[in-house]
């Protein structure tokens, strides 16, 4: 059997110079090592089963490790490398042609290929609405409305968690934290190599809440920061950016202050019998224009969360607690007790307060659910045509608004959703058929993230006697005019 490892090794040598030099080579172990273990599967891939099989256990290249915080071990997805293989080979080109080099968004990337294949039944449908819809209920409580015990109920939502992976997590209100949510891009034009310099600049400041680009516009960075609820703040980072717009560097920006966000999944629209999404663009454009004021049948829009001003004292410890909420809504008390090093009690009190003066909001987040088309927009109009379009989205399969104000009263929304790929082409072409009547400004898809992050990294700013956020001129100035010319 050592001749069969031997041969293995010449396979490996021979597969590896097929995968993408700048990920091979890459300066990062860990991206090094999840790229072997890739390379590995396409080996074993080239061996009869019993010998694949024999190598499984014996070849010492062969070893776990972990995608972002998720175990990877080939064992594991052995079974189903004629699904994963073709998944791989697509998202590897991908990488290469984006020359994407970041180790976060690598890892998500190459994750999304080997999540096993979507399959549901009525039953797990019926559980995740009731999820959906009363997202911190107990066990108990979920399993009452299915018919199932509490364990049952658990197991259920176990088995999802291999599937689906489906997860509540919280959105902060951030007014009740004294906090505004910003919204913004820049459009860098012709100078690409601009982007790696704001993409620091922004990733420097504590504040910053997500980056990330869009492969459909490739000079635009977009960005939300969680900044000081103070006009001074905001007014600071515009000035920043207005700064490397009257000297050439950018073509445009855009900073807004987010007021109100919706968001849900249209579990209705999945048909379990076909295992897909009934969702189809022209249905869609049907559906919307049923609601344009000669149709005369235009109904409220959905309800939105609109952020709650600043109430209650508060101190860092809720602001820890508020952190791993963002992150998992239903963590056991006994285990965030563990982290924080605080009594079970005191994080019980706490939590519970929390919740009860909705400090954040609870949602169904579901990963794998046979979406990978992603949309983002503007849309700038007035409010019945955006309440218009808003009420259409709801037969989107996920969705999510995010209603802003900017300056001199300009009121918008930007709206993201999810939609199966082979839907994806043929409803940006009515996205952009419909820009004139609805006021859309900008249409981005295929979105890819830079960095995201909770409140942990500005937990320590916030001054517990004073009720306010520590705050100075250069965490907002991204670039000072001093600077600029390494900029150019």
């Amino acid at each position: 059997m050592e001749n069969l490892i031997q041969e293995a090794e010449k396979v490996f040598k021979s597969k590896i110079k097929s995968f993408p030099k700048f990920l091979v080579e890459h300066k990062d172990e860990e991206v090094r090592a999840l790229i072997e273990q890739l390379c590995i599967l396409f080996v074993l891939d080239s061996f009869k089963k019993q010998d694949a099989l024999f190598l499984l256990n014996k070849w010492p290249r062969i070893r776990p490790l972990f995608i972002g915080t998720k175990p990877f071990h080939i064992k594991s997805i052995f079974p189903h490398k004629n699904i994963f293989i073709d998944a791989v080979l697509a998202r590897l080109k991908e990488l290469e042609i984006y020359k994407i080099n970041d180790k976060k968004t690598i890892y998500d990337y190459l994750a999304v290929a080997m999540i096993p294949q979507l399959s549901l039944q009525k039953g797990d449908i019926t559980f995740l609405k009731n999820v959906e819809n009363d997202p911190l209920a107990t066990f108990t409580e979920w399993g009452n409305k299915v018919n199932l015990t509490r364990q049952g109920s658990r197991l259920k939502w176990e088995r999802l968690g291999e599937r689906v992976y489906p997860q509540i997590t919280a959105w902060l209100n951030c007014k009740k934290i004294k906090l505004r949510l910003l919204f913004g891009y820049v459009d860098v034009g012709k100078k690409l190599f601009l982007l790696n310099n704001l993409s620091k600049g922004l990733l420097s400041t504590v504040f910053l809440r997500s980056v990330g680009r869009f492969r459909s516009s490739l000079s635009d960075l977009y960005f939300t920061l969680r900044i000081p609820d103070d006009v001074r703040c905001q007014s600071l980072i515009e000035k920043s950016f207005k700064k490397m717009l009257d000297s050439g560097l950018i073509e445009s920006f855009k900073l807004v202050e987010v007021i109100a966000v919706s968001r849900g999944i249209n579990l209705e629209i999945f048909d379990v019998n076909q295992n897909r999404w009934l969702f189809n663009p022209e249905f869609w454009l049907m559906y919307l224009k049923n609601y344009l004021p000669e149709w005369g049948s235009f109904e409220e829009s959905p309800p939105e969360s609109h952020y709650e001003f600043y109430s209650s004292k508060i101190d860092k410890m809720d602001l820890e607690v508020i952190d791993a909420l963002l992150v998992d809504g239903r963590i056991r008390n006994t285990l965030l007790a563990e982290q924080l090093e605080i009594s079970r009690k005191t994080i019980y009190n706490k939590r519970k307060k929390l919740i009860k003066e909705n400090f954040v909001n609870f949602y169904l987040a579901v990963r794998n659910m046979g979406l990978d088309g992603f949309f983002m927009l503007l849309l700038e109009e007035d409010n019945l045509k955006r309440s218009m379009f808003k009420k259409a989205c709801l037969k989107f399969p996920q969705w999510v608004f995010y209603d802003y104000i900017g300056k001199g009263s300009v009121e918008g929304s930007v709206f993201a959703f999810e939609v199966p790929n082979t839907q994806l082409w043929k409803l940006f072409w009515y996205l952009e058929d419909l820009r004139p009547e609805f006021g859309i400004q900008k249409i981005w898809y295929d979105f890819f993230p830079i960095g995201s992050f909770t409140i942990s990294n500005l937990i320590d700013r916030w001054n517990e006697k004073r009720q306010k956020w520590m705050w100075q001129e250069p965490d907002f100035n991204l670039i000072t005019l001093s600077e600029i010319e390494r900029y150019l």
